[in-house]
């Protein structure tokens, strides 16, 4: 582990592989990661300039936070939400996918509520606009929006409200499905959306359904 305290690049990232490795194990994530207190470390490593670590670190950071790992409070209280943010403008394709899967793993678990909290006030929703229409980001910017959507009908209600009104969101939605070709990631995509399209569907009934109609054909869907 004291590798990724060198100032050698690659060393740092031979030892980052390992962690990464061992993140991937819940067992782990309890007891070897758990008790050398990593957390804090693979946080200052996310804001490193070079992006082979900066991505290495992000994805162990990924897995750390999770709703089953112990050390998702270290994480969280090391304040890397603004630092993951910022990753989103990045150049490098890898770090802005990385940056919004970290920040989507965050959002998992539904019952932290200040944690939601965060995210919503950090990421501004001209920025999710932006990431929407990223074909870096979509895929992982539509998890967010689901999960984020999972956690509270108030959070449902303060994105749509921001997207312009409901039905400005339905359209917004379903103007992804306009842009998007029938890729490998089309059936994904077609997945999260509809999730999203639920969550709104509960509060305001007539509204995704007037605008859902219009895009059952491009959905490949029938009504019962």
């Amino acid at each position: 582990m004291l590798a990724i305290k060198s100032n050698n690049v690659a060393l740092q990232c031979a030892g980052l592989r390992l962690i990464l490795s061992f993140s991937r194990s819940i067992r782990h994530l309890r007891t070897t990661l758990n008790k050398r207190e990593l957390g804090t470390q693979i946080c200052e490593l996310v804001q490193k300039s070079d992006n082979d670590v900066k991505c290495l670190a992000t994805k162990i950071l990924s897995n750390m936070v999770l709703e089953f790992s112990p050390m998702r409070k270290e994480i969280i209280s090391s304040e890397i939400l603004p630092v993951l943010v910022q990753g989103l403008s990045s150049p490098c394709c890898q770090v802005k996918s990385l940056s919004a899967g970290a920040i989507k793993n965050l959002s998992s678990h539904y019952k932290d509520t200040n944690v939601i909290s965060k995210i919503l006030h950090e990421l501004s929703f001209q920025k999710t606009k932006e990431m929407l229409f990223d074909a870096d980001l979509q895929l992982q910017t539509l998890g967010l929006l689901r999960n984020l959507a999972c956690s509270a009908t108030a959070n449902v209600v303060h994105m749509c409200q921001s997207f312009g009104g409901n039905k400005e969101t339905m359209e917004l939605l379903c103007s992804i499905l306009d842009t998007n070709v029938e890729d490998e990631t089309w059936q994904e995509v077609r997945t999260y959306l509809l999730c999203f399209i639920v969550f709104i569907e509960r509060f305001d009934r007539h509204c995704t359904f007037s605008v859902m109609l219009l895009h059952l054909g491009m959905l490949n869907i029938r009504i019962p």
